[in-house]
């Protein structure tokens, strides 16, 4: 080639190589591997980067090759531009800019992936150029929902098929969870929908229709089949206004009066289905359907709703502090924090942790404000427009590039689509999934708005057509594959290898390995300094939190591997001084290895009082504070904190429980009693064994022997063939000075189990000898 790409051949590889990999994107959603840690997020992240990529390599070369590949503007991608440009505004301002850039392990964002999906919406907008193309586009789209359903379908019924979930009944899929999967498909269903009633319009080939209609049957019906079976009530809500919608649109634009009738009659069905399921709440057909009966128990009281409304409070109260601009984007854990709502605290499984407001005008009001909110807003308003007036042009103007200008294919079903995930984006919030799908769409949008006028049309690169071909240097091919090249290496595969050793460690924990081994693991993962170390290091001080409280590791190892958390963790809260999970871990730490060094009470205390600065209100800092201050013997103080916790949500039985064992420990049984009957009434019960045992453990410690034998009695009781509770409330009697309810009860443990035979006669001589 004399060291230039000038061939038509070259530049039809390069057309061809784009359009490969913009269709691979679309299997984004598929992409998942158990070797990763946040397995169902990270592999579609990295996969999706990575194929943006390799895809703008060859895009790059293509329009220096072809310059009608280019980039063209339009409102839709100047409205579009303008928020990514105001999401980086906002967060070169906010509370936490690395944060805002890399995102985090778990939800695998940041305005790095923003970046990605706009040079996607960039290749998209610049390659295909017809109706053709995007057609063509969609049927593969709709193809990979039609897998993703058959996935999730198989998965419900054969439980050791793919990857575990842990979302029980309801279907999850390769996306890992219900309502994620919900709002992918929510995309493919209605695009199936809109190609099938675009057939009965479009002539063509008898066998061709058929086959073609029977395929986008099948997508819809399981499309619909696996969002119903997710249980996600707002997905399924947006799925029946979004039939309602079709049909309103079908019926105002049909010259047929009977068709009007039946699209009238449809939407009533539509939305009176709802309201007769809510209303019907106590039929039998919705007791036994778990999605009717999760919509038909929607009420402010449900637990889910009751801490929703909690978070959007909490939402617009943070909002208030920076309503322009924001905190930056995925700081909205940071605004949460410092006005945490304590009623969100039920128990001790409660959700406590919200990098989302699940509501997309909140999640983007908090973290972009409403500058970022309106030029969110405005990608919608553009692209509804643009969508319209392709829709409503005359035939003449779009004749070149639509073979039916009035079809459901070119506008009125992409505003709908629109609007449904609008709606449902109400409820949750967006994964790369339905990002990439998102932006699918919007690039249609641009494509209508461009294409409005023949002039404008250019040659697809799906009909071998070509225009004129510039030169393109080998140096230059050599250095942006270089550029490339460095960015997949920095931006992905590091990641990936740090993701990976992460998830080796937890595996190995799970698995028994020897603590070293997983040590290791961990040191390898952390050596790559990259954005998931935050979230890799709380992963190890959970683990060493849990070795801690079950002793078992040599006190050396236990000791090591403390002070290796203790270390990271550490890092942590200097590189993310603003997020209070940090100083919390540190926290708990510090209290569960005082054995190693009694002054790390001091500085739970000290740290503490930072952590109340960030999040005052947050029950967990008071409930460590607490233990601190206990565990040095200062009961006033530590009682304190323990009232304070109750003071600020007294529901939870958890900080009744703490209260009590605070009195407990500082010999006010009275007071104990008390919060012990309060605890019970919210539903701490006597009839958990490990209930039980920690109360008299706490009892033993604070030397409180009548409440010890009182416990034993309860757990005697309880478990009336258990030798070892007997054993342990023959010693409590011991210790109580009723040496002859020792003896009964040491006599009892030798006649349950033998094994305690000869034990319990060494004891009772013991105290036959006292």
């Amino acid at each position: 080639m004399n060291g230039k790409f000038q061939s038509l051949n070259s530049s039809f590889f390069l057309e061809k190589a784009v359009v490969i990999l913009l269709y691979a994107a679309l299997f984004t959603p598929l992409a998942v591997t158990s070797v990763f840690y946040f397995p169902f997020i990270f592999s579609k992240t990295i996969f999706f980067r990575t194929i943006v990529e390799l895809a703008f390599f060859f895009y790059i070369l293509l329009i220096f090759a072809k310059p009608e590949y280019r980039p063209r503007l339009s409102k839709v991608a100047i409205a579009a531009a303008v928020y990514l440009g105001v999401v980086i505004l906002s967060s070169v301002f906010g509370l936490d800019w690395y944060r805002s850039f890399w995102g985090d392990a778990e939800r695998g964002e940041g305005i790095i992936l923003l970046l990605h999906l706009a040079v996607f919406f960039v290749m998209l907008g610049g390659v295909f150029r017809t109706a053709k193309d995007w057609r063509g586009f969609f049927y593969a789209a709709i193809f990979i929902g039609f897998l993703e359903s058959a996935y999730a379908i198989t998965q419900s019924f054969i439980p050791t098929f793919g990857f575990r979930t842990g979302m029980g009944e309801r279907f999850a899929g390769t996306v890992g969870n219900p309502s994620f999967l919900a709002a992918y498909l929510l995309f493919t269903l209605f695009l199936a929908l809109g190609l099938l009633l675009d057939l009965f319009r479009a002539p063509a080939v008898l066998w061709k229709k058929i086959s073609a209609g029977i395929f986008l049957g099948i997508a819809i019906v399981l499309n619909f089949f696996v969002i119903f079976n997710t249980q996600t009530r707002g997905a399924l809500l947006a799925a029946l206004g979004g039939f309602a919608l079709l049909a309103v649109f079908t019926g105002l634009t049909s010259k047929n009066a009977k068709m009007k009738i039946v699209s009238a009659a449809f939407v009533f069905f539509l939305l009176a289905s709802p309201a007769a399921v809510w209303f019907g709440k106590d039929w039998s057909l919705v007791k036994s359907n778990p999605t009717l009966n999760r919509i038909a128990t929607i009420s402010l009281e449900d637990i889910t709703t009751a801490s929703r409304f909690e978070v959007w409070k909490t939402s617009w109260k943070g909002w208030q502090d920076n309503f322009l601009l924001g905190a930056g984007y995925e700081n909205f854990n940071l605004v949460f924090d410092a006005y945490f709502p304590p009623k969100v605290f039920r128990d001790q499984g409660s959700q406590l942790w919200f990098d989302r407001a699940h509501n997309i005008i909140f999640d983007v009001g908090v973290t972009s404000g409403i500058i970022g909110l309106l030029a969110y807003f405005a990608i919608f308003a553009m692209a509804g427009y643009a969508l319209w007036r392709y829709w409503s042009s005359s035939p003449a103007v779009v004749a070149s590039e639509m073979e039916q200008p009035r079809s459901f294919f070119s506008g009125p079903l992409f505003i709908i689509i629109l609007a449904v995930y609008f709606f449902q984006n109400l409820f949750v919030f967006d994964t790369v999934s339905s990002h990439l799908m998102f932006v699918v769409i919007l690039a249609m949008a641009h494509f209508a708005e461009r294409t409005r006028t023949p002039a404008q049309a250019a040659p697809s690169p799906m009909s071998g057509a070509s225009g004129k071909i510039l030169h393109v240097s080998f140096f230059s091919v050599f250095t942006l594959a270089i550029v490339i090249s460095f960015v997949v290496y920095f931006v992905n595969a590091r990641s990936v290898l740090a993701n990976y050793y992460a998830a080796s460690a937890i595996r190995g924990q799970r698995l028994g390995w020897e603590y070293e081994e997983i040590a290791n693991s961990f040191k390898k993962s952390l050596s790559y300094n990259e954005y998931q170390q935050a979230d890799i290091r709380q992963r190890l001080a959970e683990m060493v939190l849990l070795l801690l409280k079950n002793q078992s590791l040599p006190q050396d190892q236990l000791a090591q591997a403390t002070n290796f958390a203790l270390e990271e963790i550490q890092k942590n809260m200097k590189a993310e001084s603003l997020d209070v999970k940090y100083y919390l871990s540190l926290m708990s730490l510090y209290n569960s290895s005082d054995q190693f060094d009694p002054k790390r009470l001091e500085q739970v205390e000290e740290i503490g009082q930072i952590a109340l600065k960030l999040s005052p209100t947050r029950p967990q800092t008071y409930f460590e504070l607490g233990q601190a201050m206990m565990s040095m013997k200062k009961y006033d103080e530590g009682i304190a904190y323990f009232k304070k916790a109750v003071e600020l949500n007294d529901r939870p039985f958890e900080s009744h429980w703490n209260l009590a064992a605070a009195y407990l420990t500082a010999g006010m049984t009275e007071l104990a009693d008390e919060e012990f009957k309060k605890a019970q009434e919210r539903g701490f019960t006597y009839d958990s064994a490990n209930n039980l045992l920690k109360i008299a453990y706490i009892a033993r410690i604070s030397q409180n022997y009548d409440k010890m034998v009182e416990t034993y009695l309860k757990l005697t009781e309880l478990q009336p063939d258990n030798a070892d509770f007997y054993a342990k409330l023959a010693a409590a009697y011991q210790l109580a000075g009723d040496n002859e309810k020792a003896q009964q009860a040491a006599r009892k443990a030798g006649e349950i189990d033998a094994s305690y035979k000869s034990e319990a006669q060494q004891f009772i001589q013991q105290l036959e000898v006292k």
